[in-house]
This record gives structure tokens, sequence and C-alpha cells, in this order.
């Protein structure tokens, strides 16, 4: 005969089990030929839900959350369902509200590939509420405003207090000053880049991190190549344009950074081979003062 510790610590192991398949619940299916993971968030509880069938296991279930979530991210990152790595992410802070790597996760996973700060804002606003002494959660938050809301009041005043927080280096002062001036040139988000690669401790994660650097990095020689072709005289629209180049002295790289190498169409356009199309980035308008003492937008 079991004890009644013995039948309630059964008990609790069946609810935990159960518990963690409904957590972890998917299914593969195919969209037009591609693999992929279909998520249906109907099958994920919120995350208060989530914080009560615990049963007091929260940090393991947070844990075993999160490698459901780089599990999920990294096999389907070209085809993922964003509002439902964005509830993963939120039970796992409701979970753990001290999961850094799920607040870091959203800074720049989420706004990186769907564009906008809608899903990641509210939890990069959790993060600086849970760590108000660490000034990464205020940068990101400031960057992620200029970079993809196009709001530099909102980025000049996160830099500014992330300048403040003890520990925070100089070049979060040089970015709170940028964005009251002329701030938005591409080397702005390398700089971001290359702070979230030195903080980064997740393999996993730096691969991306560092697929969007060697992106930015490989726009950043085109750009220059545009600036040298445009001071030819004549344009063959081919490859021939490179050959006038190099033979004006100017470096033209074999390699970019992507791993690709110059394209040339036939509109005179140049692109990377491993993409084959530019990267689009947003450059901001310098500030204007107004007459009421207000910069312009």
């Amino acid at each position: 005969m079991k004890s009644g510790s013995q039948k309630y610590a059964a008990l609790l192991c069946c609810l935990f089990f159960l518990t963690a398949s409904i957590l972890f619940n998917a299914r593969l299916t195919s969209s037009r030929g591609n693999a992929t993971y279909i998520e249906l968030q109907s099958q994920l509880p919120s995350p208060q839900l989530s914080e009560k069938i615990s049963l007091g296991y929260q940090n393991l279930f947070a844990s075993m959350l999160w490698i459901k979530t780089l599990s999920y991210f990294g096999s389907s990152i070209a085809h993922a369902d964003y509002s439902y790595l964005n509830k993963l992410l939120l039970n796992i802070i409701q979970l753990n509200p001290n999961a850094e790597h799920a607040y870091y996760l959203a800074s720049f996973a989420i706004p990186w590939n769907t564009n906008n700060t809608k899903l990641s804002k509210p939890i990069l606003e959790r993060a600086i509420r849970q760590f108000p002494n660490d000034w990464r959660w205020l940068y990101y938050r400031g960057f992620n405003a200029y970079w993809f809301d196009h709001n530099y009041e909102e980025a000049g005043r996160r830099f500014s207090q992330a300048a403040q927080i003890d520990g925070a280096p100089p070049i979060v002062t040089n970015l709170a000053l940028r964005m009251q001036t002329e701030s938005g040139h591409i080397d702005t988000a390398l700089s971001f880049l290359q702070r979230l690669i030195l903080d980064n401790q997740d393999p996993n994660l730096s691969k991306q991190l560092l697929k969007q650097q060697h992106t930015l990095l490989t726009e950043k020689t085109l750009q220059q190549i545009d600036k040298w072709l445009n001071t030819l005289s004549f344009r063959f629209n081919n490859k021939r344009d490179l050959l006038q180049l190099r033979n004006k002295g100017y470096v033209i790289p074999t390699r970019l950074a992507d791993g690709g190498t110059i394209v040339v169409h036939n509109d005179g356009t140049i692109v990377s081979s491993a993409s084959n199309q530019r990267y689009k980035v947003f450059t901001p308008p310098k500030r204007k003062p107004t007459t009421t003492g207000h910069n312009q937008q």
C-alpha cells in the first residue's frame, strides 16, 4: 500500500507530465512542399494559466519551454509564427521573471524578423522594470524604437536613460547623442549588433546575430561600391563596371561578408549572389528645429 504522501507524489508527477505534454504539443505538416512547423496557439496555455498548472515547478517549466522555443525558432526561422514565438516567451518570463535569455531573444528575433516592435515592446518594457539597474534593456528598447519604429524621441530618451546607469559603455552615450543630430546610417545598426554579439552567451542565438551582421556588412560594402560606380563616365551594366573600378585603384572584394559574390544586374544595380536582393536600410532624415523649439521628425 502506498502512503498518502506517495500517492500525492505520484499524482503530482502525472499532472506534471500531462501538463508538459500539453505545453509542447505541436504537429508537423507540409506547406507548399516545404516541411514547416505549424504551431497551434490554442494548445499553449496563457502565461497566467501556465504559472498555475506548473504546481510550484515554475523554473523547470520555464526551462522546458525555453528548449521548445529554441527548437521551434531554430528549425523554422524562415516561416516562423512570431506571434506564437512571442507567446512562448511570455510564458517563460511569467514562470521565471529573471529569465534574461527570453527577454534577450525577444529584443532581436521578433523585431528583426517582423520589422516592427508590436510584439517585442511589451516584453522589453517588462525587462526594464524587472532589471532597473541593467542598462542593456533600455539600450535594446532604444535601438528598436529607432530602427523599427522610426521613433527618434523614444530612442533618444531610452538611450539617455541607459547611459545614466552604472556600467553603460560609451557607445550608449554616443547613440543618445546621435539621436539628436544626424544618426541613421548603417553603422548604427552594426554597432548595436556588435554589442548584442558581445553580450550573448548562447551559441544558437549567436548564429542568428552573426548572420544579421554579415547581411548588414554586405549592404555597407555594396553601398560604398554604388558610390564608386557613380563616378564612372560610362557604365556597361555588367561585371566590366567592376573591372573599371579595379583599374582605377578601388579595392573590390571577391567575396562579400554574407558569403556571396557581387552580381551586376542589367539595370546596373548590384546585389550579393547569396540573396540576389538588397537589404533595405532605413535612413531617417536630419532633424530640423521648428518654431516651437521641438525637433521635427
